[in-house]
């Protein structure tokens, strides 16, 4: 799951198709990504704090030895704006809100805030959309 789907960037294309007004939110959407990204979010939320750690450990334990933090700053690094952008700073403020200390050690490591903060500059709206972002940037800062 997190090797090989996290980084399906594959879109719904509905330029060509009548949509219900309930279906609009998910118009070119990563629709395999974000329930990717909804599972971990899910896991890393909820397991964390019903006490049965083994989920939440290996999902922690996968994160880290596929790389996935780093993955996702490459995005960044390479992309700078865009939908693939905001998928990403979604999906580091699923982990910036868990708080887990070994994702935020990678997060240091790989430098994240200088990624974080070019792409900011590239694109101010995600100023508004990710204050999750911000609050880790300025108390990093």
């Amino acid at each position: 799951m997190v090797s090989d789907l996290m980084g399906d960037f594959r879109r719904f294309y509905t330029s060509f198709k009548k949509l219900s007004v309930e279906f609009l939110v998910f118009k070119e959407s990563y629709p395999i990504r974000m329930e990717v990204m909804a599972f971990i979010h899910m896991i890393l939320k909820k397991v964390s704090f019903k006490g049965n750690s083994l989920i939440y450990d290996e999902t922690i334990k996968y994160i880290k030895k596929y790389y996935l933090i780093q993955k996702e700053l490459n995005i960044i690094k390479n992309v700078v704006k865009g939908k693939k952008v905001n998928s990403v700073f979604l999906f580091l403020s699923v982990i910036l809100n868990n708080k887990n200390q070994d994702l935020m050690t990678i997060l240091e490591q790989e430098n994240a805030i200088e990624y974080l903060s070019y792409a900011m500059q590239k694109d101010s709206k995600l100023i508004k959309l990710y204050p999750t972002i911000i609050d880790y940037l300025e108390k990093k800062a």
